[in-house]
């Protein structure tokens, strides 16, 4: 089965790599593990580029004449950042 049959996008394979890298920096999974499944989320372009995210830094990556490239996919949509809301709001003190 090939990627394009998998059917694959940019927002599901974010999706998937934020997982996979909490995974890997919980030490549920290791760095073979983590890079076996990140190739699995490669993403092919209208174009017929394939694209894919970095290990080190989690940018997106295309496969050009030149080898690997960093670059943004046609389209893209940042996902939404995941960090706690909880951990940003200010502290409330009670009046006693």
């Amino acid at each position: 089965m090939s990627f394009r049959e998998r059917g694959i996008g940019f927002e599901e394979a974010d999706r998937r790599y934020a997982e996979l890298k909490r995974q890997l920096d919980a030490g549920s999974i290791s760095t073979e593990e983590f890079d076996a499944q990140r190739k699995q989320l490669m993403v092919q372009d209208e174009k017929g580029r394939w694209w894919a995210r970095g290990r080190e830094d989690g940018d997106w990556y295309y496969r050009g004449e030149a080898g690997w490239a960093k670059g943004t996919p046609p389209d893209y949509r940042q996902p939404p950042q995941t960090t706690s809301r909880i951990a940003r709001q200010p502290a409330i003190e009670t009046g006693g």
